[in-house]
């Protein structure tokens, strides 16, 4: 997904309309240079940590990349991009997951990425900084945005001049600073020979089938029990509702929504078979239920397991635990019969 000609337009309001104030004279020089140069891909490998959690990107291509996430230098799931498909294999259940061919696509390139952020800062936050920095040794731009009203009161984007890489992120809340850096990054290296296969001795591969359409009142069916869905109140559209491996135990649905400001939100519901919610979390009790909540800067995550049923509740970032909250506690009870 490609969102450069959002940002190219929004960025040059910004200079020319005095929206922002620049702390150097070269600011204007950097900008401009860095989006008008076309990107060229080079073969990479980049390493980040996030408050003992690390991520390492291996990118042999625009097509081929694998994404290994850690804690404590523990793997816990790898993401692959081999041949315009993805697979997610996680190392606890030892199971590689075939996303469908729906869903599949190649990852966003550097510059791609770096957009997508910054057309996503600029909807709420202005630049105030944009300076020259050395960070690893390498030519990188400063892009510092701030806030008065947003949940992200400021944001700090250090990028590496020649790649368009993040090589540290900083974003502060009015909680808290969540920050990641780079602790390494390899350019044209060479990777250890399987490394991007996706079939490991150990792990069984599932194929996720293309999911089928349905309405509202066909949900509980597909789980022969009643179960919960938002209540379309406050500016809240149910879009569609899909069902993954009909007819089969492991079925689930997921029904997307849009708030009154365009937000998408996703609601999974699966047959719990006990599952219980694995990781760091913080727990609230709504309506009388052990709820997780996971808030992590780019995506927010509730998970719960009520009669019988396992709910996880997503939205990527710019949205408030305590609307969640809101959200789970008006929700609706959609009977089987």
């Amino acid at each position: 997904m490609k969102r450069q000609p959002f940002f190219l337009a929004a960025i040059t309001g910004l200079l020319f309309t005095g929206g922002c104030s620049f702390m150097t004279i070269n600011a204007e020089d950097v900008l401009e240079q860095a989006l008008a140069r076309e990107e060229k891909f080079v073969p990479y490998t980049i390493i980040k940590e996030f408050d003992g959690y690390s991520e390492s990107v291996y990118a042999k291509d625009e097509q081929t990349q694998r994404v290994d996430f850690a804690k404590d230098g523990q793997l816990l799931s790898t993401s692959l991009y081999v041949d315009g498909n993805i697979y997610e294999k996680d190392y606890e259940t030892k199971m590689i997951y075939e996303a469908n061919a729906e869903e599949a696509t190649n990852p966003l390139t550097p510059k791609e990425a770096l957009l997508d952020e910054v057309n996503y800062l600029l909807k709420n936050h202005e630049i105030e900084v944009v300076e020259d920095e050395r960070f690893l040794k390498r030519d990188v731009f400063k892009l510092h945005f701030y806030s008065e009203t947003d949940h992200i009161k400021e944001a700090e984007l250090w990028v590496d001049k020649k790649t368009y890489l993040q090589l540290k992120t900083v974003y502060t809340y009015s909680d808290q600073v969540v920050a990641g850096e780079a602790v390494e990054v390899r350019f044209k290296p060479d990777f250890p020979e399987g490394w991007f296969d996706v079939e490991e001795d150990g792990f069984v591969l599932v194929s996720e089938e293309a999911p089928v359409q349905m309405e509202k009142n066909e949900l509980a069916d597909a789980f022969d029990k009643s179960l919960r869905l938002p209540n379309e109140l406050n500016g809240l559209k149910l879009e569609n509702i899909e069902l993954y491996d009909g007819g089969s135990e492991d079925a689930s649905v997921v029904a997307s929504y849009l708030d009154s400001e365009g937000k998408e939100i996703e609601l999974t519901v699966s047959n719990s078979y006990g599952l219980e919610w694995i990781g760091e979390s913080e727990t609230e009790t709504v309506r009388g239920i052990e709820v997780h909540f996971s808030w992590e800067p780019s995506s927010h995550y509730a998970n719960w397991t009520e009669d019988g049923l396992f709910y996880e509740l997503f939205t990527m970032r710019d949205w408030q635990k305590q609307q969640a909250v809101e959200l789970i506690e008006g929700m609706e009870l959609v009977s089987a019969d």
